[in-house]
């Protein structure tokens, strides 16, 4: 009952936090002792709390149980969805000082701000290579783990990323709209075509940061660092 009445009898001295159970401070406390003991059967990655693992599993599983009203897109987070919702009345609370850009969420702004400050705060244990933003440390991660957490629904292929996943999709289908405008190839998206440019500027945009040598393709650059690893490169 005491849930209903929102009363609250279990307290953390240190932060003051308040809970309506005792299962609930003692997965807070977790959060201080860093011990992990929810862990994820498909990847081992651990959690401190049931909630952060039952999140976590959403990323393997692709499920989106949050579906926003106005253009059905769906989200693994409740916090998530109700940030996109506020795209769609473009409400934007959040200013950045220096450049005056806004922002429809604090964490957004604190993101964004980074960017100014040069900082990044976290680190790849593996590499050492420090990131501005958590969601490309767990891109990056990718790279030692070889976690492809994105499938593919027609011919089950794997991508570390979504977006070589969406640049895939489009290979099954027959029509290529995007072509370039040097040679005239086409493309089934808009990515791929991106991805063919740069063999006309040269551009290699994933860099090697142990021997600085340039790959056009991230999958490329994943290749090479098995050799300073002394792996064999997947072929």
């Amino acid at each position: 009952m005491s849930t209903h009445a929102k009363e609250k009898l279990h307290k953390y001295e240190i932060c003051s936090k308040a809970y309506a159970s005792g299962y609930s401070l003692k997965e807070h406390l977790f959060t201080y002792t860093e011990e992990k003991s929810h862990v994820c059967k498909i990847c081992n990655k651990g959690f401190s709390e049931f909630r952060s693992l039952k999140r976590h599993l959403f990323i393997h599983t692709n499920e989106k149980p949050y579906v926003c009203e106005l253009c059905n897109k769906g989200f693994a987070e409740k916090s998530n969805l109700r940030q996109h919702m506020r795209t769609h009345s473009k409400e934007k609370l959040h200013e950045c000082e220096i450049c005056n850009k806004t922002y429809a969420s604090r964490c957004n702004l604190k993101d964004h701000l980074l960017t100014h400050t040069g900082e990044k705060p976290h680190k790849c244990v593996i590499c050492k290579k420090g990131f501005s933003l958590s969601r490309n440390l767990r891109r990056h991660l990718r790279i030692h783990t070889n976690e492809k957490p994105y499938v593919c629904e027609i011919c089950n292929r794997g991508f570390a990323e979504k977006r070589s996943l969406n640049g895939h999709v489009g290979t099954h289908a027959k029509k290529k709209p995007h072509e370039c405008e040097v040679c005239n190839n086409a493309y089934s998206s808009v990515y791929s075509l991106k991805m063919h440019l740069l063999t006309h500027t040269g551009e290699t945009p994933h860099v090697c940061e142990i021997c600085g040598r340039g790959f056009y393709y991230f999958s490329y650059l994943k290749n090479h660092l098995l050799t300073h690893a002394n792996e064999k490169p997947c072929i």
